[in-house]
């Protein structure tokens, strides 16, 4: 009779059926963006200045439907998500005499970002999770409606406050330029200094509040409410602020040299920085001390007949994460090319118009230690100490312990790549270029497996990791401008990687649980194979085992993983590294635009192969577990359709047997839960008209364009069509369709 009561919902109180998305959300937002340039200047002086602003509004809104009752409006207890960004970028460059220049260059931003208290990301969670029968929107007398650990989504976007952070971002340089070629043609010197200044601050308003849980009506038609929270309820905001923020501070000088002398092209640099970084609100004392580096970089190249290149770099880079031993790096770099189009044997050829192979070698350095710095000091930490101490045993004692051991041959990370490239040009319109590159990683920061005897409260850095990463890039693109007047550009690019563990400084007791060999990103779960038949539990022998389950208590619809060491028995000896990656290994684009005659028109796809996600997030891919609060209430998307029942006992179904409370056996990290999250994006499409130029420079317009473009406009995914974007997680704000009516003038 209770199941009856929800079609037609009889008592939307007691027995709600909420579609918490078209509630709270709304399918059209509005953006607005206005920017303004403005250059000029003479022969000493030039100048450009551009500032922007950019509003964007959030999706969520209130729709009651049914629930009349419900105010249309947020309301002065919570916000909608806004976001407000202002941008400005000024350069400015003057010629103080024939040879000095002076350049300074000031960009920044300063954004609002408005959303309810809990977050945007929180709300957008709990509307996916909470059953359609959990609660109403809001109850008629005007209580506030949840369960025990089960948020109203309506409530925590419209009565629970808001927070505003605020951002301002200041980037500065100052460089200048001298000309040396008095000293000799083609020398110059430059010296550039910058600060960068980042800082956030937080404004939160929120209240407390009494909930109610509707569990029955009286004999007078009212309802009975469990009360939850009780005498929280406050009717006003409380307020806090957080800040927080970042300075940055970069010098730098060089001298750098090019010349040609006849055939030969020569050309040096030889560089210097000094690099300070500070953390205004750090949260430790060795966090906030500056984070400081210091480098020497050195270039030479030489061309002979704009046909044989050669360039080598050197690196001689300082950090204080290291030891005053192995502070410093040295980090070398060579490439080549042989633009082969220029010999005399290809030189007018009609066809290939451009040849070119290339290769690189070299080596780069990390001083990135994980979340620690200064790993090669040891560190002491507050202890418990002791406490009874004195006449009336009433006196405490704290003490210090041994917290980091210093690790006194922690060095840099380096990484040698190899780049091997082949250029072709094609009737002067079509380019392609096809590369392969090696990259191989060695000592990798990492925390090595350690015995427990050794005590250690931490265990120590070392340079133990290996990986390597290997891959190829082929890109193309098509120029051309026919006749009619038409102009035609196309262009596609296409990246596969792969990467392997090689060492990990782990020791590992079944081999194939061993890391090495692996990608990065793969996942540790058991192998599943399908769902049980009740035939399939019978041929089980007796001391079969699978988690806790002996083959009396597994069921028809329970998922069977394969029993790996083939010991009757299913644990987390078992479990294997299986899947693809989250991260895609093959990401890929094309685009093309074409303009004819004032229109123009312009599209660019991107897509990704190879990635998987997995369907872990939220309640509704496990519902109904008991063991969580509140019980059986998690929510459940379309495709629990498909799932395994007496009358579909098909062993390969989405899921496995529903189950009224706690099941340790469906719900193990496993593959039956990964999915291929392959997709193809249309991520731009623009159309335009600009006006002759006749008709705008009636008005003293210069150029007037007219155009209408879209971001993000449709994905193509099996994944999407039945779960979520790929590119982002399932509780996240989901990415937006963008369409913009735009009109840009030149004066």
């Amino acid at each position: 009779n209770e199941i009856r009561v929800f079609f037609p919902v009889a008592d939307p109180e007691l027995y709600p059926d909420v579609d918490w998305q078209e509630v709270l959300m709304r399918d059209v937002t509005l953006n607005e963006k206005l920017s303004v340039n403005i250059s000029g200047g003479g022969k000493a002086v030039r100048y450009f200045s551009a500032v922007s602003i950019y509003n964007q509004e959030g999706q969520y809104d209130i729709q009651p439907g049914a629930y009349d009752w419900v105010p249309s409006s947020i309301g002065r207890f919570g916000k909608n998500v806004n976001y407000t960004r202002y941008n400005f970028r000024t350069n400015v460059d003057m010629d103080i005499t024939k040879y000095t220049t002076v350049s300074l260059g000031l960009q920044g931003n300063v954004a609002v970002n408005t959303e309810p208290y809990k977050g945007s990301s929180d709300v957008y969670m709990w509307i996916n999770n909470c059953a359609p029968n959990a609660f109403p929107v809001l109850y008629k007398d005007g209580k506030f409606p949840a369960r025990d650990g089960l948020y109203n989504p309506y409530i925590q976007l419209t009565q629970l406050g808001y927070k505003q952070t605020t951002s301002n971002e200041l980037r500065s340089n100052l460089t200048i330029r001298q000309d040396l070629s008095f000293l000799t043609k083609g020398l110059s010197a430059t010296v550039r200094y910058a600060y960068d200044a980042v800082n956030y601050n937080d404004a939160n308003r929120s209240r407390e509040l009494t909930y109610y849980q509707a569990e029955r009506r009286d004999d007078d038609g009212s309802l009975v409410y469990k009360v939850i929270n009780a005498n929280k309820q406050q009717d006003y905001l409380t307020y806090s602020s957080n800040a927080w923020g970042d300075k940055t501070q970069y010098f730098e000088a060089s001298f750098n040299y090019d010349r040609t002398f006849g055939k030969h092209e020569v050309g040096a640099l030889a560089l210097f920085y000094l690099k300070d970084y500070r953390a205004n609100t750090a949260s430790s004392y060795i966090n906030s001390l500056p984070n400081r580096s210091l480098g020497l970089a050195a270039r030479a190249t030489y061309g002979f007949n704009k046909k044989y290149l050669l360039e080598v770099n050197l690196g001689y880079n300082g950090s204080e994460n290291f030891p005053k031993n192995n502070r410093m790096g040295f980090f070398p770099a060579v490439a080549a090319g042989w633009v082969i189009s220029s010999e005399n044997f290809l030189k007018d050829n009609k066809v290939i118009t451009w040849l070119k192979l290339r290769g690189s070698i070299g080596q780069v350095g990390s001083d990135q230690i994980g979340s620690t710095r200064f790993a090669y000091l040891s560190t002491l930490a507050d202890a418990g100490g002791y406490n009874n101490f004195g006449i009336n045993f009433d006196k405490g004692m704290g003490g210090l312990q041994e917290d980091q051991l210093a690790s006194e041959d922690i060095t840099w990370e380096v990484a040698t790549k190899y780049n091997l490239g082949l250029e072709v040009g094609l009737f002067n319109s079509l380019r392609a270029t096809a590369e392969v590159f090696y990259e191989k990683r060695e000592n990798i920061f990492l925390q090595p497996q350690v015995s427990e005897v050794m005590g250690l409260q931490k265990t120590m850095y070392a340079n133990m990791g290996k990986m390597d990463n290997r891959g190829f890039e082929v890109t193309l693109e098509y120029n051309k401008m026919f006749s009619s007047g038409l102009m035609l550009t196309a262009r596609g690019n296409y990246t596969f990687a792969r990467n392997k563990y090689i060492e990990d400084g782990k020791y590992y007791k079944n081999p194939w649980q061993d890391i090495r060999g692996t990608r990065y990103g793969e996942r540790l779960m058991y192998d599943a194979m399908h769902l049980f038949s009740q035939e399939e539990i019978d041929a089980l022998p007796d001391y079969y085992r699978q988690f806790s389950l002996t083959k009396t208590q597994l069921r028809p619809g329970d998922i069977r993983y394969r029993d790996v060491n083939d010991d009757g028995v299913i644990s987390e000896d078992d479990m294997i590294w299986g899947s693809n990656p989250a991260t895609p290994e093959s990401m890929f684009g094309f685009g093309a635009s074409l303009a004819y005659k004032g229109f123009d028109f312009s599209f660019l796809m991107q897509g990704a192969l190879g990635g998987t996600s997995y369907l872990s997030a939220g309640w509704y891919f496990q519902p109904f577990q008991a063991e969580r609060e509140p019980k059986f209430m998690g929510n459940l998307i379309t495709e629990f359709r498909d799932r395994w029942t007496e009358d579909n006992p098909n062993p390969h179904a989405f899921s496995p047997r529903l189950y009224m409370g706690q099941n340790v056996n469906n719900y193990k990290t496993s593959t039956w839960w990964v999915r291929n999250s392959d997709y193809l994006r249309l991520k731009n499409v623009e159309i335009g008209y600009t006006l002759p130029k006749h008709l705008s420079m009636k008005a003293r317009i210069e150029n007037a364009r007219f155009y209408v473009s879209a971001v993000n406009l449709y994905t193509f995914s099996k994944f999407s069509k039945k779960f979520w974007d790929p590119e982002v997680g399932a509780d996240s704000y989901p990415i937006q369709t963008t369409v913009f009516l735009g009109l840009n003038l030149t004066f």
